[in-house]
């Protein structure tokens, strides 16, 4: 699960249409930085969702770490050309085939590690527990 950090202030600063042209802009990069078969999809108004089949715990850390560290990196614009500062947060949340677990039981899981990065400092991806 992946939140854009402090995206409101995009938007009441340079208004919606560059809120969306940002979120175009990072969806982008997000999915130049996914292995073949990850699957990115929008999840509410600034958050993402990224499944990752055959991935263990470690190596979705390590793609959610990259695709921060890329976003913290890189430049986005306005339509107008204007320089915009972006960092994500993230929670990730493995699932092992438990049959008792639900989609919704690790969505959940990596919504609360989501929540535990943005109350950590933001900037950062958090392992659920």
């Amino acid at each position: 699960m992946i939140d854009i950090d402090f995206f409101k202030r995009i938007n009441d600063n340079h208004g919606h249409c560059t809120g969306d042209y940002v979120l175009q802009q990072i969806s982008e990069l997000i999915s130049s930085r996914l292995r073949s078969g990850d699957i990115l999809a929008r999840f509410g108004g600034e958050e993402f969702v990224v499944l990752m089949s055959n991935a263990d715990a470690e190596t979705s850390l390590a793609v959610a770490e990259s695709v921060r560290q890329a976003v913290a990196e890189n430049d986005f614009y306005s339509e107008k050309r204007l320089r915009i500062f972006v960092t994500i947060s993230a929670g990730v949340a493995a699932f092992h085939g438990e049959p008792e677990v639900t989609v919704d039981d690790v969505i959940g899981r990596a919504d609360a590690a989501l929540y535990r990065a943005k109350e950590a400092g933001r900037n950062r991806v958090v392992r659920a527990d």
